[in-house]
C-alpha cells in the first residue's frame, strides 16, 4: 500500500527523542507522495523540535507525572481525544515509537499501525504496544 502515494498516515510523538527518530521517516513518507499528519504529547521538548522543524502538528494530551495513578489518567484522556480526533481523519496508516495511545486508538479503529521501541525495560508499555501493533520493530541487539 504505501507503494502507491497518497497514503493518509498518522505518526504521533510522546517523547523529545521521537522526533529525532521519526522525522526521516516522516520526510521520505512526504517524498513518496504521501499525506502525514503529526500529534505530539507536552513533554519534554518535543512539542519545541517540532515547532523547529516547522512541521504543523496537533498537541494533544499532557505528561501524566511519575505516579502511575496520574500517568494512568492522562493516557486515558489522550486516548479519549485522539480517538474522537483520529476517527475523522479517516487514516489508512499508523506509527509510533513508544506510543501508548496510537496502538490502542488504532486497533478501535482498525487502522493498522506499527510502533517501535528501543528501551527494554519498558515491559508494561510493551506488553499493551506488541499485542494491539500489527507490526512492531525493534532493533536486533534487544532479544525477543
Amino acid at each position: 500500500m504505501l507503494d502507491t502515494p497518497g497514503v493518509r498516515i498518522w505518526v504521533d510523538f510522546t517523547n523529545t527523542a521521537h522526533v529525532i527518530v521519526l522525522r526521516p521517516l516522516v520526510e521520505r513518507l512526504e517524498a513518496a507522495g504521501h499525506e502525514v499528519l503529526l500529534t505530539a504529547r507536552p513533554l519534554s521538548h518535543t512539542v519545541e523540535l517540532l515547532e523547529d522543524w516547522g512541521k504543523p502538528h496537533l498537541v494533544v494530551g499532557r505528561h501524566g507525572g511519575v505516579r502511575r495513578r496520574d500517568k494512568a489518567l492522562a493516557a486515558g484522556d489522550r486516548v479519549r481525544r485522539l480517538l474522537g480526533w483520529a476517527r475523522r481523519q479517516r487514516f489508512d496508516r499508523a506509527l509510533a515509537h513508544g506510543s501508548t495511545d496510537v496502538p490502542v486508538v488504532s486497533r478501535l479503529l482498525r487502522i493498522p499501525n506499527s510502533t517501535m521501541f528501543d528501551y527494554e525495560w519498558a515491559a508494561t508499555q510493551h506488553n499493551v504496544n506488541c499485542r494491539l501493533a500489527n507490526r512492531v520493530l525493534v532493533p536486533e541487539a534487544i532479544p525477543p
